[in-house]
């Protein structure tokens, strides 16, 4: 995600009289700030927590389990319909300030920690894979233990 900080740029003012309609402000002479645009992936400083996800995939199969076991329709659907929330639980983490939320909003996450490393200039000091990279190699990593899982039985 790319977000836009004006910075104020020092100027000095033209000459009485002397003014280009098209670039400066109307009604004065203050100088114009510039719109910068940053990405915030290189300031973040984010850890992608999909172990509410994991512990809801447990639970979700556990009921289609249930709704089988007991050969209830209207268990099969509910089930069935509850997995579509199941990406609702794919969770951010913020080591700076400890905000946590859905992963696919990681991007946009700007506390003051990362606005403050972007005014000064200085991007974090690990250059790891974003949040959703992170959460697609924890969903193989537990999609292939799951596997193996099931392999052992």
């Amino acid at each position: 995600m790319v977000i836009a900080f004006r910075i104020p740029t020092e100027t000095t003012p033209p000459p009485a009289g002397v003014r280009d309609l098209e670039f400066d402000a109307p009604g004065g002479s203050e100088a114009q700030p510039r719109i910068v645009a940053v990405s915030l992936h290189r300031y973040q400083r984010i850890v992608a927590n999909p172990f509410l996800a994991a512990l809801g995939v447990v639970l979700w199969v556990a009921a289609l389990r249930f709704s089988r076991q007991v050969q209830r329709v209207e268990l099969l659907l509910a089930a069935l319909g509850s997995g579509f929330l199941l990406p609702f639980l794919l969770q951010y983490h913020c080591l700076d300030c400890g905000k946590a939320g859905r992963v696919w909003r990681a991007a946009a996450h700007s506390c003051v920690h990362v606005q403050a490393r972007i005014q000064s200039g200085k991007p974090r000091r690990f250059r790891g894979p974003s949040a959703v990279t992170q959460t697609k190699l924890w969903l193989l990593v537990m999609g292939t233990a799951g596997v193996l899982a099931w392999l052992a039985q």
